[in-house]
């Protein structure tokens, strides 16, 4: 199974430090901070994003976040009694 997808994408604009950006293939547009872009990227750019399934930090953050709800569900359990 392939865990990671290259994707290329087209800035079709800047506006007021954001980026819109249309995929190929796909006819929605998405806005990122410019902060999260290599400098000097303008309008016509063409970008290249690998976007990665990170398996095993997915199952740590998951673990992570069930005990904290576990912590607050008994919290809140002894603030009822």
């Amino acid at each position: 199974m392939n865990m990671t997808k290259m994707v290329q994408a087209i800035v079709d604009r800047i506006e007021e430090k954001k980026a819109v950006l249309y995929f190929k293939g796909y006819p929605e547009a998405i806005c990122l901070p410019l902060e999260m872009l290599p400098e000097n990227v303008c309008e016509g750019n063409l970008l290249r994003f690998s976007i990665k399934f990170e398996h095993k930090k997915t199952k740590e953050e998951r673990k992570e976040i069930s005990a904290l709800i576990k912590k607050l569900s008994n919290k809140q359990k002894g603030k009822l009694e």
